[in-house]
């Protein structure tokens, strides 16, 4: 006996299968964690400096192996961590980005995982994993690691004091993200942290304090021609503002160049002074934007050592 199914019925379990299929397309998608956009929407990012650098893209260019440097130089601990968790930045790590907020450092990373070892060798640190999510002693007390698989190649990773931070880590489906800068490496940062920022390297304390009155200042950094180029997007609360800040900006650089000359000397491109020197600045309604080109002598400069 044959069953006869009605022609209704079909169309609609038809229905009901392709929306099925659809939610779960839909789901997928929206659960992906594959640009800079969705990464970043993963992290707890208000008020934060924000990072973003495509590890993968500095490879194809060479720079990673140059900023890298030697593999003969790698500390010991590096080393075993290698040989502990199967885990290679040079070779592994694709992409990652960042949030820095306070003493919480959260990151969200892709590249190629093996998490079984991963697990292993938090355990021999002295650390605990619990369905998943790792906790481990960092370099100082108030600086504990914790990590959990936000997908197989993406990892959610946070250094703060409890060790629990990883947790606050998570895709957030369609949240809003300001337009994100297209460059292999940015950073974001609020005005605010340039009315407190310490440690500047020598030549740039001026830039700082003409920086500190913005909302937002964000760098990116990627390859022009046969150099690197810097970028810069500084976001005013007022045209008005914003020219100010042009003006100042342009004059803070037009000094720089007088000092080096009263010194009869040249701007050097292995350090600051060629940098900033080249500093060129356009103001567009409420936002300042800046250029300067980095040559190959600056970055070796960089990686030989720190710059005085």
């Amino acid at each position: 006996m044959r069953l006869r199914i009605q022609p209704a019925l079909l169309a609609l379990s038809l229905t009901i299968v392709c929306l099925g299929v659809l939610a779960i397309l839909y789901i997928a998608h929206e659960n992906r964690i594959s640009t800079p956009e969705s990464m970043i929407a993963c992290l707890p990012a208000r008020g934060a400096t924000l990072a973003y650098i495509d590890v993968a893209a500095l490879r194809r260019v060479g720079i990673l192996e140059l900023a890298a440097g030697s593999k003969a130089v790698e500390d010991l601990e590096y080393k075993s961590f290698v040989e502990s968790t199967g885990f290679n930045y040079r070779t592994d790590l694709d992409s990652v980005a960042g949030a820095f907020s306070g003493d919480t450092t959260y990151l969200v990373v892709k590249g190629r995982f093996d998490w079984k070892k991963l697990s292993s060798y938090a355990r021999s640190s002295g650390g605990t994993c619990v369905n998943g999510f790792c906790r481990e002693p960092g370099s100082a007390p108030n600086r504990r690691i914790s990590f959990y698989a936000l997908k197989a190649d993406t990892m959610a990773l946070a250094v703060n004091p409890d060790g629990y931070g990883a947790g606050d880590i998570s895709p957030r489906g369609r949240r809003h993200v300001d337009p994100l800068p297209d460059q292999p490496v940015w950073v974001s940062v609020p005005g605010t942290y340039f009315k407190t920022a310490q440690d500047l390297p020598t030549g740039t304390h001026a830039f700082a304090t003409a920086l500190a009155a913005a909302n937002k200042v964000v760098f990116s950094a990627g390859p022009e021609s046969d150099h690197l180029l810097v970028q810069m997007s500084v976001v005013c609360a007022t045209p008005e503002a914003a020219s100010a800040l042009a003006l100042q900006l342009e004059n803070v650089t037009d000094l720089l160049r007088k000092m080096v000359a009263l010194e009869h000397q040249t701007p050097n491109p292995r350090d600051f002074s060629g940098v900033l020197t080249a500093g060129s600045f356009q103001r567009v309604g409420p936002t300042v934007f800046g250029r300067w080109p980095i040559q190959r002598s600056f970055i070796d400069t960089l990686v030989e050592g720190p710059l005085n």
